[in-house]
């Protein structure tokens, strides 16, 4: 059984989770291969777009039913021989009501070939029969509980589709060379353009009739608690109107200005009712920090003991404390010596004005977003372990330890993942994403790269000397620069980890965000 890569794992793991854009991809990456396989199984080309597109969607709708391990090509191409086993069963019994069956487009009229035309003129179920045995592997006894047939009748007719060939393959071929030259033709079969859009189409109408079906269920439903909603009303305001007579009977008020229990109770229902939906709409994240070392500080007073850092509180320490601030559906920050951070609102987010914390985010539940002098981190993935260190002039230094971050400064922005550092200057907003363990004359180089409005010399040095460590920094880079350079950028990263064949180079030099992201994928899963 064929490993599939690792993007295409991560793409059914997507499609899985309901990424309809990802389960598109996998089908448009099979299109040629169910097609040909289609073609090789039914004979003509009308039958194969219809296999093609029947199975396309039925992958669409049971993508879930696919093994962990499964390789998706294999359940796919299991989908396909399904449905063209049930076109076959169709045929055939199609042409048993009609007295003269009409006969498909043959292959040889595409193709023209002696063996093409021999194993054209084969039966539906003779060439069914032989595609499984010779293209396929599939051995005598599966075809026959496949077919419902018996092993003997399976073998009679393998062994008279030989005989055919063999004829149709004369001297100059063995019966081997036949079958391939046969598989061969196949192979180079194109399906129609737009056969893959029909097949979305249709997808998508069976998604739409069933979303109007569900719709409409809704709405009966809604009536009928609508109906019995306004048998309640009707009954409400007959037992109202009666009591309200009642009432103009009876004596007026002790009280000339005493309240009015008909407008006293409904405010009580609606004030309570917004306090209810206050209570449950207006969650407010709990930030409680603990004193680690010394004499921490929140809005310059001294705490000795766990408090609540509130919106636009600042926690800071001096040269001899530390703290801690535990996040509600986040995770910790941890403040070193000389550091100030505030909070910024109710909200999940913090700004770091200088020194140093350590983050953990590794089971959040919710995104942590911290704003630098120049620049906001924030995970790319939820789930991240890193430090930041803000210098005195708003420089800072990320080193990220686990997970993956995503830095944005204005137009500026840098991802990349654990074991990766990064350099943001409060001038110039971040640096190139570099490996934590690099050399430090490899630094440098980047340093001048970005720092120094592309230094052309120091972007053919890092051509030169890029390794699989430098996969993330040249992706970053291949943003960063004109299209030009873009292009030497894009040949060396292609050289070290070549993007699917589904992206094309025009759509990278184009900065295409969605090829982008294929293409980081895998480099991600290649690390």
């Amino acid at each position: 059984m064929a490993k599939e890569n690792k993007l295409i794992r991560a793409l059914i793991q997507n499609a899985k989770s309901g990424n309809n854009v990802a389960l598109e991809q996998l089908l448009e990456m099979n299109l040629g291969n169910v097609y040909s396989l289609s073609f090789s199984l039914a004979g003509n080309k009308s039958s194969a777009g219809l296999i093609t597109i029947n199975s396309f969607v039925n992958a669409f709708f049971n993508i879930n039913s696919i093994g962990e391990n499964e390789p998706f090509s294999e359940w796919l191409k299991n989908i396909t021989i399904s449905f063209a086993l049930e076109e076959l069963k169709e045929k055939k019994q199609s042409e048993g009501k009609r007295k003269n069956p009409e006969k498909d487009q043959p292959v040889e009229d595409i193709f023209p070939s002696p063996i093409v035309k021999a194993y054209a003129e084969l039966s539906s179920e003779d060439r069914f029969i032989f595609a499984l045995n010779f293209t396929l592997d599939y051995p005598i006894k599966k075809i026959a509980k496949l077919m419902q047939l018996g092993k003997t009748d399976i073998e009679n007719r393998i062994t008279n589709s030989i005989s055919i060939l063999s004829k149709a393959a004369g001297d100059d071929l063995t019966i081997d060379n036949a079958i391939e030259a046969i598989e061969n033709i196949f192979s180079t079969i194109k399906p129609d353009p737009g056969l893959l859009t029909f097949a979305f189409n249709k997808i998508y109408e069976i998604k739409e009739k069933e979303y109007d079906a569900e719709q409409k269920e809704k709405d009966k439903e809604g009536k009928k608690v609508t109906g019995d909603n306004e048998k309640r009303e009707k009954k409400k305001k007959k037992k109202k109107k009666d009591e309200a007579i009642s009432d103009e009977d009876k004596a007026a008020p002790k009280h000339k200005g005493g309240l009015n229990k008909k407008i006293i109770i409904p405010v009580v229902v609606i004030a309570l009712a917004m306090v209810v939906f206050y209570y449950f709409n207006s969650y407010t994240p709990q930030w409680i920090v603990s004193v680690k070392s010394g004499t921490p500080e929140i809005n310059n007073k001294i705490i000795t003991v766990n408090a609540g850092l509130t919106g636009d509180a600042i926690l800071s320490t001096n040269s001899s404390s530390e703290a801690s601030v535990k996040i509600s559906k986040v995770g910790t920050v941890q403040l070193f010596p000389s550091t100030n951070l505030k909070r910024i609102g109710n909200s999940y987010t913090a700004k770091l004005g200088m020194g140093k914390v350590k983050i953990n985010t590794e089971n959040a539940e919710e995104f942590l977003d911290i704003q630098l002098p120049e620049g906001t981190i924030t995970d790319f993935y939820l789930g991240t372990n890193y430090i930041v260190n803000v210098d005195p002039y708003g420089n800072s230094t990320i080193t990220l330890l686990s997970g993956w971050l995503d830095i944005k400064d204005g137009d500026k922005s840098a991802i990349f993942p654990g074991g990766y550092s990064l350099k943001i200057l409060s001038s110039e907003g971040p640096g190139l994403p570099y490996k934590t363990d690099s050399n430090p004359e490899l630094v440098e180089l980047l340093d001048k790269i970005v720092f120094d409005n592309h230094y052309k010399a120091g972007i053919n040095a890092l051509i030169s000397l890029a390794t699989d460590n430098e996969t993330i920094t040249l992706w970053n880079l291949l943003q960063r620069v004109d299209k030009r350079q873009r292009a030497i950028v894009y040949d060396k990263l292609y050289e070290l980890v070549p993007h699917p064949d589904v992206i094309k180079k025009k759509q990278m030099l184009d900065l295409d965000k969605g090829a982008l992201q294929v293409w980081l994928e895998e480099i991600e899963w290649l690390m």
